[in-house]
């Protein structure tokens, strides 16, 4: 029997416990199974980080070697009417790389925004989200009712179009 004292300068009694034979093999056949785990997650874990090391280097070699990809083109794209003999017409603006216009101007006293221009048909779904939109077909322009401010909309459509606003 051993005694335990969990303070040496306590006054507390020592504490009596009794250790069976059995608990001391228990707890080193634990430890020796717990030892054979970790092990083998160390080893996993060492492999793991060499494999990592290689594949880096080898991203690392290979971006040296290769070329950069050249960016998409996103340039004037070539206009079969345009080929032979150059003309203006439908898509010239496309043809010579021009942004689609749309100009802006303020509807007298209401605080809606009338939108005509070239640019209109394509800029309708952008248009459509800057408020309450509809189109007045006898003069071609969208009117916006708008819940966003006028500078947000001048980015939103300055971004694709060359968009003029008219006070």
């Amino acid at each position: 029997m051993s005694t335990f004292t969990p303070f040496e300068n306590s006054d507390l009694p020592a504490i009596q416990r009794q250790e069976t034979p059995g608990v001391e093999d228990v707890m080193a056949g634990f430890l020796k199974k717990l030892d054979a785990k970790l092990d083998s997650v160390l080893a996993v874990n060492a492999r793991l980080m060499k494999e990592n090391i290689k594949l880096t280097q080898d991203l690392k070699r290979l971006s040296r070697n290769k070329r950069s990809p050249s960016p998409p083109n996103d340039g004037p794209r070539p206009c079969p009417e345009n080929r032979c003999a150059p003309a203006a017409h439908e898509c010239s603006s496309i043809c010579i790389g021009e942004k689609k216009k749309i100009i802006a101007e303020r509807n007298g006293k209401t605080d809606e925004i009338s939108f005509t221009g070239k640019g209109t048909f394509d800029a309708k779904e952008i248009i459509k989200t800057l408020g309450s939109a509809r189109f007045d077909a006898p003069t071609k322009a969208w009117i916006l009712k708008p819940n966003k401010t006028l500078e947000f909309i001048r980015e939103q459509l300055s971004q694709n179009f060359d968009y003029q606003f008219l006070e």
